[in-house]
């Protein structure tokens, strides 16, 4: 699990880190330690969001809810109320990305997260703010038309911070060459309407040593990235800016 967790997360190896706590919860069967389940079928929901799948990942995101009730006493009344609410997260994010890009996949796991987690959150005023949320959501889906939407930098952001460990991995590896090493790195990514990186760059130039190494296996990583679908045709670019420093 550990190295689901950790090892595979962050190399950026996110359908193997599912795939690996599938294996390890499918070995350990019924003998898996019930506080550990919800947190291990959230964390591969949270994995599966770096993946464009908002479909599976709401899957995911059910069996950690599911999972709960199994968990007693070992899981405490504010891990659980934790959890439900980083399900409810998920739900936000996907919200966000329908109502801007018009992507219709992630409207429906965005709704059936929202009708999970509400009915659970045990402060009201958090819970009549879900509730708000999932309103908003339905009359966005019967007022958007067809042919529009983008991909707006702020969500794309969201989405983007969910590949920062990719990054810091990225400046570890040359950071242990160079102790004293730190700067920033620009990415500028292009993606098409579908979603697919067609081009990434970096401010620095990619390069073999320093700050230019890091900016090379960063380009590496975010090639691999996968966005949304945009409504509107057309290319989009988006620039991200990182600020590294040995902590």
């Amino acid at each position: 699990v550990k190295l689901g967790l950790k090892a595979y997360g962050f190399s950026g190896r996110w359908s193997d880190a599912v795939a690996c706590l599938d294996k390890a919860l499918t070995l350990v069967g019924k003998a898996a330690p019930t506080n550990d389940v919800p947190v291990v079928r959230y964390s591969q929901a949270d994995f599966t969001v770096r993946l464009d799948n908002p479909e599976q990942a709401a899957k995911y995101a059910k069996a950690s809810i599911d999972a709960l009730p199994g968990c007693g006493t070992k899981c405490t009344p504010k891990e659980q109320q934790d959890l439900i609410s980083a399900v409810a997260g998920i739900a936000r994010v996907f919200h966000f990305v329908y109502a801007t890009s018009n992507d219709v996949r992630y409207f429906q796991p965005a709704n059936d997260l929202y009708l999970m987690t509400i009915p659970l959150i045990m402060d009201a005023t958090v819970r009549a703010e879900r509730n708000s949320d999932a309103e908003k959501l339905q009359r966005t889906m019967k007022n958007t038309k067809a042919g529009t939407g983008t991909h707006d930098k702020d969500a794309i952001r969201v989405l983007a911070e969910r590949h920062n460990g990719e990054i810091q991995t990225c400046y570890e590896n040359v950071l242990i060459g160079n102790p004293k090493l730190g700067g920033n790195v620009s990415l500028m990514l292009e993606s098409d309407q579908t979603g697919v990186v067609k081009g990434a760059s970096t401010e620095p130039k990619g390069g073999v040593a320093d700050m230019a190494a890091v900016a090379t296996c960063v380009t590496d990583a975010a090639k691999t990235w996968k966005l949304p679908k945009r409504g509107m045709p057309g290319n989009s670019r988006i620039k991200l800016t990182y600020t590294l420093s040995k902590k």
